[in-house]
């Protein structure tokens, strides 16, 4: 039976009729509510993504890490769900455009950060999808601008400026998919590749001066390239000279500051671009064809690792800044920015404009509504003129938000590096706009943002073997007082292996990673064995400095490992345990000396181990073998701290946690099971036994400088890449510092048993 209609033989059932009436009204407010809901959640993600996407270079916190994640997933959705919600919507009301507006403008200006994964580049055409479907959208609904805005003629001015700048945001967004196609293409990494190949044969050949950059003829900026094929193999197109800029025309032409410190920092960040470049190549598995040659060598020593003191302060911050740079080509779209510096320039110039016109329009008129047939409104709209007046409000706050972040964005860029750049090129090409350059160079003394966090993770075996979680401390304390006495030794300890296991499995890495502010003294150690290093043209195990501290032959033993990770965790044992057993008070003719090494040997130690945790991909060897080889000796050594704790429950004495821990580690290195930790226990204790104490930690903190140095080179690129997502590592630092001396590969310059005799 069908239903009665309020409309029957001409007679109007106005009961009825105002019941569906008000459903509709209904329905229409709980959609505009909805859609109100998802263009605030919108709006935050965006916010979100503008706050802390810089935090990604600067930080390794998991927590900023995982909200960014979040915004950056949940932000393509949202706009594309809310767009299409208000698109097709049975009822349109008349904050539709309006939204629809708000949200196409915040989300073209929000979105430096191109790709949060190194792999999303590949996905690049998805990003341009993506980009014409919301401009899409955005067309679709502003149709009804010229009925919700204004009458008369400035319905043409209103639509003609926001449609102009709808197309100057869509064009400015092409940047970010262009950004991931760089990533996937390697052109202006064979045009250097096939640069420096050619110079190598020619300049180089001629002696380049470190400091004055006289004839360092290094790649800084060039025009557009060409590749060819010749029928064997692909060539990049020859450029004039005039077409190019190295690193010697900027040393010569590029004084742009009144202060010497000025001009310093501009040509060291020039020196990192173009280091940059250089070292770009090898993650498109290009070679670098300078390597070989003494120069390249040279040129560390002498200009990066000079003689003065403190110098290290300097390599190191030209090496930040050069990864820096890194980090926006693969996850930002300012390197895009950059090669069309004069369009985008000319955009933003654009953008800002037509927003601040919009603004003042809005400001002084107020909205009228003038909606034909065609477009069904909801009726409370239409009902006051309080509606009008909120979206005026909505209309200048929207506008007035996206001129301040586009020209906040725009005042950061012209204070970054990326500007010093620009700024620098375009004054070597053309000197006579030298006064121009020279105000806009004043921008570029703030520095609104970091490069690095300087920090290094640092993790510890013993110490993390004893920190308890509530709960599993509880299950220990359980078995100590039931199973001490109902079980034989030979039987507890399989039990609680397969128990408290479980339990702490997880638990201990987790609690015991941290991080620590760099200290200098480890960096001035690193550069003065990295100098010796690469005078050699080789990298020791760890190995020559026990040698030369005349201590090889009694601790050869421990190099007997099939891989070097054990060796690195035998000693990583080794040294908690002497900073465990010795006296924190060094002998007071050293006291300032051996305090240096303790920290040294305390800090890298710790910190190689918590690259096994963290970042394995970066050390020799396959990443799962040694993530492997790290948890079964974390899992060893649990066992042994609560082999001791049982014996503590039995005895009833109350010991420090300090003496718990060294007499555990001294009862480990007399069972005669060579597993990592019982041998780590037993070099523990024979370093204790050495009289000279400044020897002892003398010997640890040149074990392990010598050990960072030798587990940094590594062919795999993309992983230091990603690194620089996360925080960055210390590691990688060291990494592009060997590179750039044509230290590619740990085994380069190896020498033979015969030659070590």
């Amino acid at each position: 039976m069908e239903s009665e209609s309020p409309f029957q033989q001409g007679e109007i059932d106005y009961a009825k009729a105002a019941e569906l009436l008000s459903q509709m009204l209904h329905e229409e407010a709980m959609l505009a509510r909805r859609v109100e809901g998802f263009v605030a959640a919108s709006a935050m993600t965006m916010f979100l993504l503008i706050i802390l996407s810089p935090w990604r270079r600067w930080s390794s916190n998991s927590s900023i890490h995982g909200v960014v994640w979040l915004a950056y997933t949940l932000s393509f959705p949202l706009v594309t769900y809310t767009l299409g919600l208000m698109q097709y919507s049975s009822v349109k009301t008349l904050f539709f455009p309006i939204w629809a507006t708000s949200l196409f403008l915040v989300s073209g200006c929000t979105n430096s950060m191109t790709v949060y994964d190194l792999d999303e580049n590949k996905q690049w055409m998805r990003h341009l999808f993506e980009l014409l479907q919301h401009y899409f959208y955005f067309m679709q609904m502003s149709k009804m601008f010229p009925y919700v805005m204004f009458h008369g003629h400035e319905v043409k001015t209103i639509f003609a400026t926001c449609s102009a700048l709808a197309f100057i945001v869509l064009s400015s967004n092409i940047l970010r998919v262009k950004a991931g196609w760089m990533v996937n293409y390697s052109y202006q990494s064979k045009v250097v590749a096939d640069y420096m190949r050619d110079h190598s044969k020619q300049q180089y050949l001629q002696q380049i001066d470190p400091v004055s950059m006289k004839g360092c003829k290094y790649l800084v900026r060039w025009h557009d390239y060409m590749v060819s094929w010749n029928g064997n193999s692909t060539n990049s197109s020859k450029h004039p000279e005039e077409d190019i800029i190295t690193i010697e025309m900027i040393w010569e032409k590029c004084n742009l500051s009144s202060s010497k410190d000025g001009d310093t920092r501009l040509k060291d960040v020039c020196l990192s671009f173009a280091l940059s470049h250089l070292l770009k190549r090898r993650f498109f598995g290009m070679d670098c064809a300078e390597a070989s040659l003494q120069q390249t060598s040279e040129f560390v020593l002498e200009g990066l690792l000079s003689n003065d003191s403190n110098n290290y302060a300097r390599a190191f911050s030209i090496i930040e800044v050069e990864l820096s740079f890194l980090y926006d080509f693969f996850f930002t779209k300012y390197a895009c920015i950059f090669q069309s510096d004069i369009s985008s320039f000319a955009m933003v110039v654009l953008k800002i404009t037509s927003t601040s016109v919009l603004l003042v329009l809005f400001f002084f008129k107020r909205p009228t509504i003038d909606m034909p047939s065609e477009f069904p409104v909801s009726l409370t709209d239409m009902e006051t003129d309080e509606s009008t007046i909120d979206v005026q409000v909505i209309v200048i706050l929207i506008l007035a938000t996206f001129l301040i972040m586009e020209t906040l964005q725009f005042l950061f860029y012209l204070g970054s590096d990326w500007a010093i750049i620009s700024f620098a090129c375009n004054h070597t090409r053309a000197r006579r706009f030298r006064s121009i350059y020279k105000h806009f160079h004043c921008l570029t003394r703030f520095r609104f943002s970091r490069s690095w966090q300087d920090k290094i993770g640092q993790y510890s075996v013993v110490r993390g073997c004893w920190t308890f979680p509530p709960i599993s401390g509880m299950f220990e304390h359980l078995f100590n007082l039931g199973y001490n006495r109902t079980f034989t030794q030979r039987e507890k300890v399989p039990l609680k292996k397969k128990i408290t296991g479980m339990i702490h499995s997880h638990s201990f890495p987790r609690k015991s990673l941290h991080h620590v502010k760099l200290p200098g003294v480890v960096k001035s150690q690193i550069v003065s064995t990295l100098k010796s290093s690469i005078s050699r043209k080789y990298l020791s195990n760890g190995k020559d400095s026990l040698e030369q501290n005349g201590v090889l032959e009694m601790f050869n033993w421990t190099f007997q490992r099939p891989t070097h990770e054990e060796t690195m965790l035998i000693w990583h044992i080794a040294t908690d345990y002497c900073e465990i057993a010795t006296s924190a008070e060094p002998d007071a003719q050293h006291a300032t000396e051996q305090y240096q090494y303790r920290e040294v040997a305390t800090t890298l130690s710790r910190y190689c181990i918590s690259l096994m945790y963290s970042a394995p991909e970066l050390l020799p060897g396959n990443y799962a073998d040694t993530r492997v080889t790290f948890h079964s000796t974390v899992l060893g050594a649990k066992w042994a701290m609560l082999e001791s704790a049982t014996d503590e429950g039995e005895t009833g004495e109350r010991k420090t946690k300090g003496q718990r821990l060294q007499e555990a580690i001294r009862s480990c290195s007399k069972i005669e099971r060579e597993t990592i930790f019982v041998s780590g226990a037993r070099l523990g204790t024979d370093l204790e036994d050495m009289e000279d104490g400044h020897l002892r930690w003398k010997v640890m903190a040149d074990f392990w400088v010598e050990t960072t140095l030798y587990i940094a080179p590594s062919d795999n690129v993309k992983a230091h890449m990603q690194c620089l997502a996360k925080g960055g590592q210390f590691l990688t630092h060291i990494w592009t510092i060997l590179s750039h001396a044509g230290i590619l590969s740990r085994d380069q310059g190896r020498r033979t048993p015969e030659e070590n005799v």
